[in-house]
């Protein structure tokens, strides 16, 4: 390998270009943190309708062939920072609502074929370019084709000496479709058999990742092991047969943006040692969610996806869940920004509307996500599973005491009664103890 290694990353968001989740956030630190030690390395990701990004130049990359489906395609440029992004524009796949579905908890039909397309155009732009990467490193399911396609002869031709890594950043997300839309990504049946795209029946995009890649990652050294048993999914027999490939890896977050000493998004800042700034964050913030400003009140923070991983059903399902058993303690506030399955939204409005100590924002504001980090006392994460979890770094760097499971990379990075408090499962009843 080069004294300064090239390497290809495929993701499907990146913020602040596009941003669903925590792989938003956990992609480009690490590119950049990369970048900082020397690596060329540049982001490959779809050009969605609500992309957020200054374009520097754009070129035609030519045409793309899925089975019947043909696209013309081009390359749009960008930075985050030094960092090269590259735009995939391919309008009749990405133009439209939402970046997998119109909602969170709604899939656009084609997603085989949008992602399929990624991971061959991100060879396309590479060729463009006249740049060929030591190593494709792809990002969840939406990679996968691309390893498979690495396997081929006309890929070993163009791209001599290249390796593959897949980073399961979410294991519970597979991309897994129907045996009938093989012809989608132009396979027929025994091809897909022959590149293993298939699992129990279907095709599995994350399995085909797994099955071809050099190298797997994740996210934390507690969920490596965890994806191996129960959590695994169905996929952990697959994980054991490539165990000694396999490697745990804490999640960092972007220290630069999430730095409360210098936060553009604060109404003052603080750290560690003038911690008079927090306390404004936490007036400031009741007065912008419309709560008591009261200081000897506790405020907890909750910045998350509304789905069933993260806990919601503990949360608010019903009149036993947490937040209707805190509705009416005096001595508590909650501050909710998120947005996920529609159940849970209009759960979460109806108890704000009730309560007085409960203010709730659907959708993402990066700016709110920044205040109620800061200005919260305690911080609340009931993930079923968490793979590493970014909340809860966020939360220790700015002062907000972590209240969580213990697992994956929560109970890697939290120390239980030192620097956060933890439970060993999401049941409310656990959860309500833990934060009195």
């Amino acid at each position: 390998m080069p004294d300064r290694p090239a390497v290809c990353m495929i993701t499907s968001e990146a913020h602040p270009i596009i941003k669903v989740g925590g792989l938003g956030d956990a992609v480009p630190a690490l590119a950049k943190s990369l970048l900082t030690q020397g690596v060329d390395v540049r982001l490959l990701l779809p050009h969605y309708r609500e992309v957020q990004a200054e374009i520097i130049c754009s070129q035609d990359v030519g045409e793309l062939q899925l089975g019947a489906h043909r696209f013309s395609v081009r390359m749009n440029e960008s930075r985050i920072g030094a960092l090269p992004v590259y735009l995939i524009d391919i309008p009749e796949l990405y133009d439209r609502p939402g970046v997998y579905g119109p909602r969170l908890d709604e899939a656009h039909p084609d997603n085989l074929l949008r992602f399929a397309a990624l991971s061959k155009a991100a060879y396309a732009v590479c060729k463009s370019l006249n740049w060929i990467p030591d190593i494709m490193h792809g990002h969840d399911w939406q990679s996968g084709p691309a390893a498979c396609l690495s396997r081929l002869p006309e890929y070993q031709a163009a791209f001599p000496g290249l390796r593959h890594i897949i980073t399961i950043h979410n294991i519970g997300y597979q991309g897994v479709f129907s045996s009938r839309e093989y012809a989608s990504i132009g396979l027929g049946e025994s091809e897909t058999a022959g590149c293993k795209l298939t699992l129990n029946g279907d095709l599995n995009m994350l399995a085909t990742g797994i099955s071809h890649c050099d190298a797997i990652t994740t996210v934390s050294q507690r969920y490596a092991q965890e994806i191996q048993g129960p959590l695994g999914y169905n996929l952990e027999n697959l994980i054991r047969q490539r165990k000694n490939q396999l490697f745990g890896i804490t999640n960092g977050m972007d220290y630069d943006e999430w730095n409360p000493a210098d936060d553009v998004f604060l109404p003052a800042n603080y750290d560690s040692n003038k911690m008079q700034g927090k306390k404004i964050c936490k007036q400031e913030l009741q007065k912008e969610l419309g709560l008591p400003q009261d200081d000897e009140k506790m405020l907890i923070g909750i910045v998350s996806r509304l789905v069933y991983q993260k806990g919601i059903h503990a949360l608010a399902e019903n009149s036993e869940s947490v937040l209707p058993k805190l509705c009416n303690d005096p001595r508590l506030q909650v501050a909710i920004l998120g947005s996920g399955e529609h159940w849970c939204e209009k759960q979460l409005q109806k108890l704000s509307t009730e309560c007085d100590n409960i203010a709730v924002r659907i959708g993402y504001d990066t700016g709110l996500s920044h205040r109620i980090t800061a200005g919260s006392d305690l911080f609340l994460m009931p993930s079923i599973y968490e793979p590493c979890g970014l909340s809860q770094l966020s939360a220790m760097r700015y002062g907000s005491i972590p209240v969580a499971t213990a697992t994956g990379g929560i109970a890697d990075t939290v120390q239980d009664g030192i620097s956060g408090f933890l439970f060993p499962s999401p049941q409310a009843s656990t959860i309500l103890k833990t934060i009195h």
